[in-house]
């Protein structure tokens, strides 16, 4: 509970649907004064200071940016770990594990959209490559590309943009798919 309730308030603030996962998995009120200094990292996750103390709430990027000894997950999700500074460094405190719920409709809309003769539907995803991997199998997708931060996004965004002839719309929901929206043909935000 302590993890889940550092993690919650740390991205109590962000509207990343990460973030919001894990606020909503919290369920209790979120004391926003306990709070300060908060700083969203783009690809990475958020820097914090609650009751005092600086957490960083995000992926292994960020725990090594912080400078934290931490160690993967074995499982299968989206991997939130969570360190704290102290005296000696930064401390790894721990991870959370969310799993993607697909909705129950994707698989039929990417159908429905490979009918009407699109022919690449690709996922660009911040997520692990054994998540994305299962997403887009389970789903449909032509393709996927996983472990990319916005930058990476774009670049891959760029490749299929230079192949020209083709109308390139690109559908995102979070902070870090704002350069990509604006790069590709369309976007859409959801």
């Amino acid at each position: 509970p302590e993890l889940l309730d550092i993690a919650a308030a740390c991205e109590s603030f962000s509207s990343h649907p990460v973030a919001q996962s894990i606020v909503r998995a919290h369920e209790d009120h979120i004391d926003k004064t306990r709070l300060s200094n908060v700083e969203e990292i783009a690809g990475k996750g958020v820097k914090a200071v609650v009751d005092n103390l600086t957490y960083y709430v995000g992926n292994g990027q960020l725990m090594d940016l912080c400078g934290a000894k931490w160690h993967d997950c074995h499982l299968t999700g989206t991997i939130i770990h969570i360190a704290r500074d102290c005296d000696d460094g930064c401390e790894y405190l721990g991870h959370i594990v969310i799993n993607d719920e697909i909705k129950e409709d994707s698989a039929s809309a990417i159908s429905e959209l490979k009918s009407l003769g699109i022919k690449e539907l690709i996922m660009l995803t911040g997520d692990k490559a054994k998540v994305a991997q299962s997403v887009a199998e389970k789903i449909g997708l032509t393709g996927h590309h996983a472990e990319l931060l916005p930058a990476d996004k774009v670049a891959k965004v760029e490749e299929l943009l230079s192949r020209g002839g083709e109308k390139l719309a690109f559908v995102g929901d979070g902070i870090n798919d704002a350069p990509v929206l604006m790069r590709a043909d369309i976007g859409i935000t959801t």
